[in-house]
């Protein structure tokens, strides 16, 4: 089922590829020089604002064939206009992706590691650089497991838009066993993350003393309440 779905997204991709080369073509004679600001609100619905920002990282595109094949992939995925959008003001080198070599496989990953269609639409706007490379599927497999479903690392990538840089074995795990040394189980653990996501992107000492101030407040390591003390002495400081 995982291959046929795959097999009719690329056959959707190449149908609409072909038929915004057409259309491109047809409109075109000779063809125009490329202007990527002018090609982002025409054809992406950036502002001109976006565009003009967005457009300096890809001053380098000769034509509109990467771009447009990017463009199809995702109206293959279904992402809405927003959404597109949203995607390429976060990451406009995200145009300059192959199809074939970076978005189709990462897709393919992830649909492997459990996520639908939709949530994977959902997860590009969010992050569009997990599609680049291989790397961040395990991630999102590991914070999958991690929270228990999709929507809580959707919500914890909200808070936090760089959650999947964290490595794994040299971050989230040295100080995932700190806290279980605190007496935090893995779903304790899931709720620090998920409520206060940059407690993981600082320093050991800073988890350290985070947990030293929540103990200030009172409340002893292993207790219930020990996990919501610490989204608190990190939100608000000693």
């Amino acid at each position: 089922m995982q291959r046929l779905q795959n097999r009719l997204l690329l056959a959707a991709f190449s149908l609409r590829r072909h038929l915004l080369c057409t259309t491109t073509a047809g409109a075109a004679s000779p063809p125009a020089r490329f202007v990527a600001e002018s090609y982002l609100v025409a054809n992406c619905g950036l502002t001109p604002s976006q565009a003009l920002k967005a457009s300096k990282l890809l001053s380098h595109l000769q034509t509109a064939d990467g771009p447009d094949a990017v463009r199809a992939f995702l109206a293959g995925l279904n992402l809405s206009k927003a959404d597109v959008a949203a995607t390429i003001v976060r990451n406009p080198r995200f145009l300059c992706c192959s199809v074939e070599e970076s978005l189709a496989p990462r897709v393919s990953q992830l649909r492997d590691i459990g996520l639908s269609t939709p949530q994977i639409a959902r997860l590009v706007p969010l992050a569009p650089y997990a599609f680049v490379k291989p790397a961040y599927v395990s991630r999102i497999a590991f914070f999958m497991s991690f929270f228990g479903s999709f929507d809580k690392l959707q919500s914890a990538i909200r808070r936090d838009v760089h959650l999947l840089h964290r490595n794994l074995e040299t971050v989230v795990e040295p100080k995932s066993a700190m806290l279980r040394k605190c007496g935090l189980a893995v779903r304790d653990i899931a709720h620090v993350i998920c409520h206060a996501p940059r407690l993981f992107s600082g320093s050991e000492e800073r988890l350290k003393a985070v947990i030293a101030c929540a103990e200030a407040l009172g409340v002893p390591p292993g207790t219930p309440m020990f996990r919501y003390a610490l989204v608190v002495a990190y939100c608000v400081g000693r």
